[in-house]
């Protein structure tokens, strides 16, 4: 599998790299310390066309494909990643899988220009208190009434919805069958529906620029065009979903580590001791070396599971793959780079341990370590890891 970006890949990685460095790096601490939702840089990439850089021209978009929305995801992270987890939510989650390649004609002629113009942000509003890996455990209810649905429930933890911003956000709920079973169904929602109610944002360790709120569900009326899919649907559409997230949160751990492994190097040539930068020192050079390893590694994991989705293959195993050894990764990285700053990366001042905190909430968010093997097991057990067939013997 050849991993060498199109020229216009490259070309776009460069260009958000360069913006990622000039324009968000120098205001990420303060952005973090105000805790606010950075509009302005929303506004700017939404210019740049980096909303949609996965969504056909006809609607908007760049034209191009997922691998856009990682390359995205993972330049925008190694300066803000609350800001970048934002943004993959909005394009590559909900614009790209679960409203380009999932919704019906109607739904993307509707949504998607908006989605580009950033006129709206989109939402996972599925996780529950009691319902988070498990989406099986959802209580949010949707009921037939006439010519719409109606929603009943509350959600936690979720991103976007409570930017302050118009948001769309596709919403899991239960569906009685009548004789006491219950399928899933998913929805597009918009925030202003009458019935929503949104709290303020829930107060986090990390990921400061990205508001998580609680959302509740009071009767809330929705036409029958916002159902995705059929009825009964809706778990099918979810963990297809979840795929995706899972592969830019790979994009979002690997910008995570390349950002604290590059303040890194750069601290390790300036910092002397013993007459000499450390960088010259053989236990400093194995750290990073050790570092630049894992991230190429975690990157092209990345890139493998993206080129699945890209091609319409089943990707589930190789996405919980590139999202458990990314965050895996990161963690390693992040910790690493503040030992090579010693005693100042613990500081926020210096602001290497902001990346080991936000990556916490990518090591949680999308399924947990533990969820993660387990489904990585299941699949290896039932032989299905996918068109990379890492049993076989070429010998």
């Amino acid at each position: 599998m050849e991993f060498n970006l199109s020229e216009e890949h490259r070309l776009l990685q460069r260009s958000v790299r360069d913006f990622a460095r000039r324009e968000v790096a120098p205001h990420a601490q303060e952005i973090e310390r105000n805790g606010e939702f950075p509009l302005d840089l929303f506004r700017a990439v939404t210019k740049l066309g980096w909303l949609g850089a996965a969504i056909p021209t006809e609607y908007g978009g760049g034209g191009l494909d997922l691998l856009a929305d990682f390359i995205i995801a993972e330049e925008l992270a190694t300066a803000l990643p609350g800001f970048a987890m934002d943004c993959m939510v909005h394009s590559g989650v909900i614009g790209y899988k679960v409203i380009y390649r999932m919704g019906t004609d109607d739904q993307r002629k509707e949504y998607l220009p908006r989605f580009t113009r950033g006129e709206v942000i989109g939402a996972i509003v599925m996780t529950e208190p009691d319902a988070g890996s498990d989406v099986r455990g959802v209580k949010t209810t949707a009921a037939v009434d006439g010519d719409d649905y109606v929603l009943n429930g509350r959600k936690t933890l979720i991103t976007n919805f409570g930017a302050p911003l118009p948001s769309v956000g596709m919403v899991l709920a239960g569906m009685s069958n009548g004789d006491g079973d219950r399928k899933y169904s998913a929805f597009l929602v918009e925030k202003d529906t009458p019935g929503i109610s949104v709290s303020d944002p829930i107060e986090m360790s990390g990921m400061k620029s990205s508001y998580q709120n609680e959302v509740t569900f009071d009767d809330v009326h929705i036409p029958k065009g916002a159902l995705l899919g059929k009825e009964g649907d809706g778990l099918k559409m979810a963990l297809a979903s979840i795929d995706v997230d899972r592969i830019l949160c790979c994009a979002l751990s690997t910008g995570i580590a390349r950002g604290a492994y590059e303040r890194a190097q750069a601290y390790s040539r300036q910092r002397e001791a013993f007459g000499q930068p450390i960088g010259d020192f053989q236990a400093v050079q194995i750290m990073l070396a050790e570092m630049a390893t894992k991230i190429t590694a975690s990157k092209l994991l990345g890139y493998y599971a993206t080129s699945l989705e890209v091609a319409g293959q089943r990707c589930t195993s190789e996405a919980a793959m590139a999202k458990l050894f990314a965050t895996t990764m990161a963690q390693y990285v992040t910790e690493h780079a503040m030992h090579i700053h010693g005693g100042w990366g613990y500081t926020v001042e210096v602001g290497v341990e902001r990346f080991y905190r936000d990556n916490m909430a990518v090591v949680l968010g999308g399924g947990a370590a533990e969820i993660l093997q387990l489904a990585i097991g299941k699949a290896s057990a039932a032989g299905a890891l996918g068109s990379l067939d890492i049993s076989s013997n070429p010998n």
